[in-house]
């Protein structure tokens, strides 16, 4: 009887065991599909109401998209780049990379653009710009497939085969003295 009872409390707390098993697994899933919705999936800038958050505002000009380009301004270090302009012909991404060397590096955050013209986009990062760095906001194409991939969503190049890219500065705001 006693070995019996013993059986009941193990299976008991083996149940108790896999439903935290399960609750830590179920809240992790959704969590990780958020994030890869927000970044992945979020908005692309076909629109001027996608585009608008708390400190920017968008226009876009889908008529007569003549070439690509991109346009960004030095900026305070943080979790977010705002490009001040960029065309683009079709469809594709907005990657902000770190700088290596005096190239671009590795990618920080990327959002899908619709063809068009727009002004002040914000770009989420996973990592924050670094006070004093060097970074590159650069046009990358677009493979068909769903979210960004950096090895299938290629940078666009100029006519000489360059990347179509723009650099700044993560500086903060020059401190202005007080008498």
């Amino acid at each position: 009887m006693e070995q019996e009872i013993g059986n009941m409390q193990e299976n008991r707390q083996g149940q108790a065991g896999n439903r935290k098993l399960y609750m830590t697994g179920g809240v992790s899933f959704v969590a990780g599909f958020l994030l890869a919705w927000i970044f992945f999936g979020g908005s692309s800038a076909g629109s001027v109401a996608e585009n608008r958050d708390q400190n920017n505002t968008a226009s876009v000009n889908d008529s007569m998209v003549a070439q690509n380009a991109i346009s960004v301004k030095n900026q305070a270090p943080g979790f977010a780049v705002v490009v001040a302009s960029f065309t683009i012909e079709h469809e594709g991404w907005i990657a902000i990379h770190e700088d290596r060397g005096g190239a671009p590096g590795n990618i920080l955050g990327a959002r899908k653009v619709a063809a068009g013209t727009v002004e002040n986009l914000n770009i989420p990062l996973l990592r924050a710009t670094k006070e004093g760095s060097t970074n590159y906001a650069m046009l990358h194409g677009e493979d068909g497939l769903s979210g960004f991939n950096y090895k299938t969503d290629a940078p666009l190049t100029d006519a000489s085969g360059k990347p179509i890219m723009a650099s700044f500065k993560a500086a903060a705001a020059p401190k202005v003295a007080t008498q």
